[in-house]
């Protein structure tokens, strides 16, 4: 069983209506930030998500150093029994023919279990290798539709959870079903043929 610091933390984000997690977006719990709530949640989402052939997160990465990064590098720091790494990516692959290119070579794949991808970074969830068994976290808008998996949400006062179970799932993911009732679950968005 977790520590009651998680457990505390899970009761605060999970507790809300299916799909909207009580957090105001400024000061969501008194003394915290979004980002800080963000932070927690995405680490708390750990104990939800089961990874492929029983591997576990050991490396978290995220794509650029801003408040939410901060907020994951001072939690890991006062949490170090999670044994998560926080790495930041300087550069990963923007497209689908880059990634293609990257998928050829074994050491340009990123090392990372999970990926934050900020909402402020050009990077698109589908450019990782598909192979690879990679947890994309994003709180950028219809994340999850453009094959995210893991979308963290603005809902005016609230931060909601919105999952792409398809893609979690083709990843070889398993997501608790506690963890599915409270989200919204969307499916990927059709590419236009050209």
């Amino acid at each position: 069983m977790k520590p009651w610091r998680l457990g505390f933390w899970l009761s605060v984000l999970l507790s809300s209506a299916p799909g909207s997690v009580a957090a105001q977006v400024h000061h969501a719990v008194p003394g915290y930030t979004e980002s800080e709530i963000k932070a927690a949640f995405i680490v708390n989402l750990f104990a939800f998500i089961e990874w492929p052939e029983g591997a576990r997160a050991q490396t978290l990465c995220v794509t650029e150093q801003n408040a939410t990064s901060e907020a994951l590098q001072a939690l890991l720091a006062a949490r170090p029994e999670l044994n998560l790494n926080l790495k930041t990516l300087t550069a990963l692959p923007q497209t689908d023919a880059e990634a293609d290119s990257a998928a050829a070579v074994d050491d340009t794949r990123p090392d990372c279990d999970v990926v934050f991808i900020s909402r402020d970074t050009d990077f698109q969830p589908t450019s990782l290798p598909s192979d690879a068994h990679i947890l994309t976290i994003s709180d950028a808008s219809d994340f999850a539709r453009r094959g995210g998996m893991v979308e963290l949400e603005r809902r005016a006062s609230r931060v909601g959870l919105v999952l792409n179970h398809d893609v979690m799932t083709q990843q070889g993911f398993s997501v608790s079903s506690r963890l599915l009732s409270l989200a919204r679950v969307v499916a990927m968005e059709a590419q236009d043929g050209g």
